[in-house]
């Protein structure tokens, strides 16, 4: 962003955004969408355009959730989502944050319990606690286990009442 704010100064950047979210962002749209990839759009874009951008959901699926600025922040219902514009104070509303806009798309198809696991595990394994980032994760790393239980707690039961009966 640096060389465009000196070309064009620090108003320009500011009003490409909305209050409290200036300038535009790079989000890293990834998951069960038709053109993975990186997008460059101003802050408060909504998240629909965001999408679209992406090609939508894949063919012949419909959009579960998203997990809007990286695995460690909460991952919101499609329906929230939808709603949302892709700034700091709106994806806080919503209950979850912007986080490094690397955007996770998860379709009809996803199985929320498998995909909290394969976050877990990476958290466990991939955090040596070594770096700056990691160490200041204090509650963001409990924050996808939160959301997750709080909006698919259906399928954390169904998972367990099917090992039961095995």
């Amino acid at each position: 962003s640096v060389p465009p704010i000196i070309r064009n100064g620090p108003e320009w950047f500011a009003n490409l955004g909305v209050a409290n979210s200036a300038g535009s962002k790079i989000f890293s749209v990834s998951g069960h969408v038709q053109r993975p990839g990186n997008y460059e759009v101003n802050l408060g874009t909504p998240f629909a355009e965001l999408l679209e951008m992406a090609g939508g959901v894949r063919t012949g699926h419909k959009l579960k959730a998203v997990i809007p600025g990286g695995s460690s922040v909460p991952v919101l219902p499609a329906a929230t989502i939808m709603q949302c514009a892709m700034d700091y104070d709106s994806l806080a509303q919503a209950g979850s944050a912007l986080g490094a806009g690397s955007v996770i798309v998860m379709d009809d198809t996803t199985c929320m319990v498998e995909a909290l696991e394969r976050i877990s595990y990476f958290y466990f394994v991939e955090s040596c606690g070594q770096c700056t980032p990691c160490r200041a994760l204090g509650d963001a790393a409990a924050w996808p286990a939160q959301s997750f239980l709080k909006h698919y707690r259906h399928e954390f039961e169904a998972m367990i009442s099917g090992c039961e009966a095995a």
